[in-house]
């Protein structure tokens, strides 16, 4: 299963933008915005991830070495449900709070910069995101644990979800048209609309969005209260309120590489007030 999730989100990442291409939904994209969402896929793929699991399975190994492989004769099943909801519900909270505080904002900020919806911006992130993303330890500790197909399934299931929900395909109008089904499903599960609801630009005094957090599972909003439910319809812009415009280098590798527009968060290197 060595790889397998990488290829099969990738083989996903792919196809998807074909289509929107096929589409015409390229016309939308810009060159800025395509650099930044593929150095940022590869960046992950290539050095967060998996440096993340070697220093996770570094530290689990030195520290709590009596766990190693202590889940390993768990059904492959059992051990998708202990990777994937726990995790999923890291995320949660962890993505919830990219909002809910300006400090962590500033880590996240550029996976909203992008004005449209498209399968390039589905790992779109500044490099501290995905460095201190607790569900990415919690899959290094399980790996450790032996658990390691199941992480392997778990990340393939999410990262397919995420490619999913951010492509400009409106793949789940059909879902919306039978009631019954889409009471119960957008509750239990992010959809494209609902997650366009969180890409949005549509309060009017400029707020970002606070809610629709989850990764995989909409029953993390629906239960805490975070849920908004636009029926299908799209928003009418995307992005970050009064957009300053940064290079794509302080995008992604803010605070080493600060934003020349004097304006903007990232033009100092403080995670708070002003700061130099």
């Amino acid at each position: 299963m060595l790889h397998l999730d990488t290829i099969t989100v990738t083989a996903v990442f792919i196809g998807l933008g074909l289509v929107e291409i096929v589409l015409g939904n390229f016309r939308k994209w810009n060159r800025k915005d395509v650099t930044i969402d593929l150095i940022s896929v590869t960046q992950l793929a290539i050095l967060i991830k998996p440096g993340i699991i070697i220093c996770g399975g570094l530290i689990t190994t030195i520290f709590l070495p009596s766990l190693a492989n202590s889940l390993s004769s768990l059904p492959i099943w059992c051990g998708v449900l202990i990777v994937l909801i726990p995790g999923d519900f890291m995320h949660y909270w962890y993505h919830r709070k990219g909002h809910e505080w300006d400090w962590l904002w500033r880590m996240h900020r550029t996976h909203h910069t992008s004005t449209t919806m498209s399968v390039t911006m589905s790992f779109r992130e500044n490099w501290q995101w995905y460095l201190f993303m607790p569900d990415l330890w919690y899959g290094a500790f399980m790996v450790v644990l032996g658990l390691g197909d199941a992480v392997v399934i778990s990340t393939l299931i999410t990262g397919v979800g995420n490619v999913l929900n951010h492509t400009s395909i409106s793949w789940d109008k059909y879902i919306y048209r039978i009631p019954m089904i889409r009471y119960f499903l957008e509750r239990l599960i992010q959809l494209p609309s609902t997650h366009r609801a969180h890409h949005s630009v549509y309060d009017p005094q400029g707020k970002i969005p606070m809610e629709n957090y989850g990764q995989l599972f909409f029953i993390w909003d629906t239960i805490f209260g975070t849920a908004r439910f636009p029926r299908g319809n799209d928003p009418k812009s995307y992005g970050i309120p009064n957009n300053p415009n940064d290079p794509w280098t302080s995008q992604l590798w803010w605070p080493i590489f600060k934003s020349n527009q004097p304006d903007s968060v990232y033009s100092k290197r403080s995670y708070f007030g002003e700061g130099q």
